[in-house]
């Protein structure tokens, strides 16, 4: 399907002279041809005279110059608005982000051209109840874990899927993943690398002690909840989302983990694919 682009949020890496630079660049270009642009702000720094600190919620497309974790950021932020994204990656990885800095002219003249994909991409929802009180929650594009503190001791997490009891695990922590952020640090913990244009949710404990439990994948409308049972006397445990959010839960704590009830829109360009980037990556 074609998408007529007529406004763009270039929402760029606030900390980076590079993506601040190619932010005003790239702003002349697409003003010359007659689209609207929005320049948003990401992350640490001053930004340049211009820049907004909210997107656009009604544009057509956000260009993301950055790596991937400006584009986790972005993927939250703009989650509800399902707008879809395209990453220009600036960063060492770029699994999200499939055009690189030198080919960006030619990239966008083939989004005007209508040549531009978009793969709808399933998010993760996450709350955490205390004593029976929801006292957090948020959205994750990657995964949701629930770790171990600084201290090498280890915590005891309880595994429940639709409040079915999988099992109870004394464990550095576990991890929830999208199937997009199965390339990232799910696959690092060993669970499964999966096609990110399916529906589904993915469970890996991060080195359980002694009785383990194998990945597992269920179905994006399960719900899987982590309770911390017990942690060793001055540890602590965290819920992070993405890497880049998160908490510090007390024993007791439930995180509740689900789809989101929206999709990350991710574009992409003819002859690229998830699985060309897993090669370029050097993951495959």
């Amino acid at each position: 399907m074609a998408h007529s682009i007529n406004s763009v949020n270039l929402l760029y890496k606030g900390n980076s002279a590079e993506a601040a630079g190619l932010a005003r660049e790239m702003t002349q270009w697409l003003e010359k041809r007659q689209v609207a642009v929005r320049l948003v702000f990401s992350g640490q720094g001053t930004p340049h005279p211009g820049t907004d600190n909210e997107p656009d919620a009604a544009a057509d497309l956000t260009l993301v110059l950055g790596g991937d974790g400006t584009i986790l950021g972005a993927a939250r932020s703009l989650l509800a608005h399902e707008i879809p994204m395209l990453g220009i990656n600036l960063g060492a990885v770029g699994m999200l982000a499939p055009i690189s800095p030198q080919q960006w002219r030619v990239a966008l003249e083939q989004v005007l051209s209508g040549e531009m994909l978009v793969e709808k991409r399933l998010a993760l929802s996450c709350g955490v109840m205390r004593r029976d009180k929801l006292i957090y929650e948020g959205v994750a594009f990657n995964d949701v874990a629930v770790n171990r503190g600084a201290l090498a001791r280890l915590i005891t997490l309880d595994i429940l899927m639709d409040g079915a009891r999988l099992g109870m695990l004394r464990t550095d922590g576990v991890l929830v993943s999208t199937p997009t952020g199965s390339s990232g640090y799910c696959l690092s913990v060993g669970g499964p690398v999966v096609s990110p244009c399916l529906d589904c949710l993915i469970m890996a404990p991060i080195c359980p002690f002694l009785k383990t439990m194998p990945p597992m994948v269920f179905t994006s409308d399960k719900r899987i909840e982590i309770v911390v049972s017990a942690m060793p006397t001055n540890s602590e445990a965290y819920l992070t989302r993405d890497g880049q959010e998160g908490i510090v839960l007390e024993i007791g704590d439930k995180v509740v983990v689900g789809a989101a009830a929206h999709k990350v829109l991710l574009a992409h360009l003819p002859g690229t694919s998830f699985y060309s980037q897993l090669k370029d990556r050097g993951i495959l």
